[in-house]
């Protein structure tokens, strides 16, 4: 008799910015699964975006490195890991665009 292990995908996070003084705020929902999340950032919708964070199962982080007035996109997705080893990968989320605030 075989055993066949039915793979469950990570689902798709659904991110809330919200821009504070110096800092963009950059939250999810709990994905089941997941044992670490990535955050990308990119200057334009359709722009390249970088890794700026990897996160353990912390659903949210804070992003203090915005210059004021100027305009950022954040996607981040689930993963899980097993050590060092990647076992799966979650799609992106949905590119979200927020405006850094000025320092009061």
């Amino acid at each position: 008799m075989w055993l066949i292990k039915k793979e469950v995908l990570l689902r798709k996070p659904i991110l809330t910015l919200d821009s504070e003084p110096g800092s963009v705020s950059v939250t999810w929902q709990k994905i089941p699964g997941a044992t670490n999340y990535q955050i990308y950032r990119a200057g334009s919708q359709w722009g390249i975006y970088t890794k700026i964070e990897e996160t353990g199962k912390v659903t949210g982080w804070k992003d203090e490195t915005v210059e004021k007035g100027k305009k950022y996109y954040y996607k981040v997705r689930a993963i899980s890991r097993q050590g060092k080893k990647m076992k799966r990968m979650g799609t992106w989320s949905k590119g979200e665009k927020v405006k850094a605030r000025y320092m009061p």
